[in-house]
């Protein structure tokens, strides 16, 4: 369980975070105390989001966990427009829908 990828993924995040505290720590801490819990939230939800994906493949067909995985880029491409303001949203729409479409196609194959 030791060498499971999440705890690799994480420790060079963490190492890699350091080298970025260290080198420009006056602007990031500055930065978390502006929002604090934005980034504690944000830290605690990548990490679950690791977790769980890691749990879901060890547990079930990795095609249709990466399938539905996959399904989530829609949300984000109409966050991403709404909230952010993000353009091509039409083109990153049809995107979308193409991968969608992959995600029925292996659905129905069972």
């Amino acid at each position: 369980m030791f060498f499971h990828p999440t705890f690799h993924f994480s420790g060079l995040a963490i190492l890699f975070l350091i080298k970025i505290i260290l080198r420009d720590k006056l602007h990031i801490l500055a930065e978390i105390r502006k929002d604090p819990r934005g980034h504690i939230s944000l830290a605690v939800t990548s990490a679950l989001d690791s977790i769980l994906i890691s749990l879901a493949l060890s547990l079930g067909p990795v095609a249709y966990v990466i399938a539905i995985r996959r399904v989530s880029l829609l949300f984000d491409i109409v966050l991403g427009h709404k909230l952010l303001n993000e353009g091509e949203f039409g083109r990153r729409l049809v995107g979308g829908i193409i991968v969608l479409t992959g995600v029925v196609m292996i659905a129905i194959a069972g």
